[in-house]
């Protein structure tokens, strides 16, 4: 007979917990993308969102800032300033693009609506995309 898992119990008095209560759980435990940055891949609920095969120091800056402080809802623009470049624009193009071209739809980037800082946004999932 196949042993419980601890996860399978409640931890007060060992009965096994609800469906319901373990799939919260297992969101809550993958509520948050992890960019690795040795392989340039972004990953989100065990969904390979985007992956960069070329050099992109913007998209590089940006996830590794976000990654460093465990992915709050916004975050300052991160990027350097250039000489001669608009970061507002800049900050646009990236999130422009990255929205354009992403393998998972289940994570968006948006600003904050003054070109200054970054956002994300997990997609809600219905009963039917659960399966």
């Amino acid at each position: 007979m196949p042993r419980k898992k601890h996860s399978d119990a409640n931890r007060r008095n060992g009965k096994p917990t609800s469906p319901k209560k373990a799939e919260r759980a297992l969101r809550a435990s993958e509520v948050r993308p992890h960019w690795h940055q040795t392989s340039h891949t972004l990953w989100f609920r065990s969904c390979v969102v985007k992956r960069y095969f070329y050099p992109s120091r913007d998209a590089e800056v940006i996830l590794a800032a976000f990654e460093e402080l465990a992915w709050p809802p916004f975050i300052d623009d991160p990027l350097p300033r250039e000489k001669g470049r608009n970061s507002k624009t800049r900050l646009q193009n990236f999130i422009r693009n990255f929205n354009r071209r992403i393998n998972c739809t289940l994570l968006s980037l948006h600003g904050n609506g003054f070109g200054t800082g970054i956002g994300w946004d997990a997609a809600d999932l219905t009963p039917s995309d659960t399966i």
